[in-house]
């Protein structure tokens, strides 16, 4: 019996390199392991893709999407009360980071951020909107400036708490730190 074969496409592609991107880093991952992850030759991967940076610019700006079309567009809906915004922002942002083991954007930018300036533009871009929907929340509460720095310290605040959770197993803090965004808005508000 001839053995069962895989289909591969562009989307199979990225989710392979994403995987690897996250665990062992983009610098350390080799289009080869791309290809054998994807079950392609590495000559194949180039058929989808030209370079290993397009690949990481792809991951970049599906990231940045689906964060946004999943989490940071509750910010702007003007129809839910701040305080469930805030909530349910937390709440899938904890859910999103939590069953990816790592913050990409965080691992990714660390390590490119002085090689790379197409992916520190669209990384920084990333943490800005993120900056920028909390702190859309918490402006009438807080005003404008003061919204800016508290959001900036949440987001700090998670990403080092998937550090530490990645480094130590331990996911105590960033539920914490959830939970202290979350009790920024008061639920009657």
């Amino acid at each position: 019996m001839a053995p069962k074969k895989v289909k591969s496409d562009a989307a199979t592609v990225l989710q392979h390199a994403e995987t690897l991107f996250r665990r062992q880093g983009y610098g350390n991952t080799t289009m080869s392991e791309i290809g054998t992850k994807s079950h392609l030759l590495k000559g194949s991967v180039y058929h989808y893709f030209p370079s290993k940076e397009e690949i990481g610019l792809q991951i970049i700006r599906k990231v940045s999407e689906e964060f946004r079309s999943e989490i940071l567009y509750i910010a702007y809906n003007e129809n839910l009360p701040r305080a469930a915004r805030l909530t349910q922002m937390m709440t899938l942002t904890q859910a999103y980071l939590a069953s990816r083991e790592t913050c990409l954007m965080a691992h990714l930018g660390l390590e490119t951020a002085f090689s790379n300036v197409r992916f520190s533009q669209l990384i920084q871009d990333f943490f800005h909107n993120w900056v920028a929907a909390i702190a859309h929340v918490l402006e009438q509460e807080y005003g404008e400036k003061r919204s800016i720095i508290i959001a900036q310290d949440t987001v700090a605040k998670i990403e080092g708490a998937m550090v530490f959770s990645a480094i130590c197993n331990d996911q105590g803090p960033l539920e914490r730190i959830i939970k202290d965004a979350m009790d920024l808005l008061p639920s009657c508000i």
